[in-house]
């Protein structure tokens, strides 16, 4: 007879997603952190936002496989706004993981709503929720593509950093608008 004995240990573990540390988010953008805690069994995740605990949308998951139970747990906004912004801490027994959230606003303006053609038009670009010290870099794109990949843009625009200010120079209608 033919007899075989295996054990094996299930080290316990808690994730968070974004990785702990600071993460930023855009205001009006879907916000979701999410915690995963691995262990032999079935924990409860429990959230704080600076201390308190947060009246955001929860969430719970739990499934078991060879590796264990998992427990997932997370928080869910729809629309991030700036108030959002703060500390974020999930826990289970003595494991403990902290995210510092920034959520920021972007606000284009343009310099005028009537274009002429072959005139010049100014975009510019409000950031708010920026912790002082810290900058944001800011990327022009027109329909999800870089503007200095637009050939169609090429040596036709300016852009100002210290104001995050972009100039279009002598413009064309397009295509578009020519229907």
């Amino acid at each position: 007879m033919k007899t075989s004995c295996r054990s094996y240990f299930i080290i316990a573990k808690l994730e968070m997603q974004p990785k702990s540390g600071q993460f930023w988010a855009i205001s009006s953008k879907p916000l979701n952190i999410t915690c995963t805690y691995n262990g032999a069994d079935s924990q409860d995740v429990n959230w704080s936002y600076n201390g308190e605990i947060p009246v955001f949308r929860k969430r719970l998951e739990t499934r078991s496989d060879e590796n264990g139970v998992h427990s997932i747990s997370g928080i869910y906004k729809s629309k991030a706004v700036l108030s959002d912004s703060g500390n974020y801490s999930c826990s289970v027994g003595d494991f403990n993981r902290t995210m510092m959230l920034r959520v920021i606003e972007v606000s284009t303006t343009i310099s005028s709503n009537i274009l002429k053609v072959d005139a010049s038009v100014t975009f510019g670009c409000g950031v708010f929720g920026v912790p002082v010290g810290e900058s944001v870099d800011i990327f022009w794109s027109k329909e999800e593509k870089p503007i200095k990949y637009i050939p169609s843009l090429k040596d036709r625009y300016t852009y100002y950093k210290h104001t995050k200010t972009l100039v279009i120079h002598k413009t064309v209608q397009s295509s578009k608008q020519k229907k």
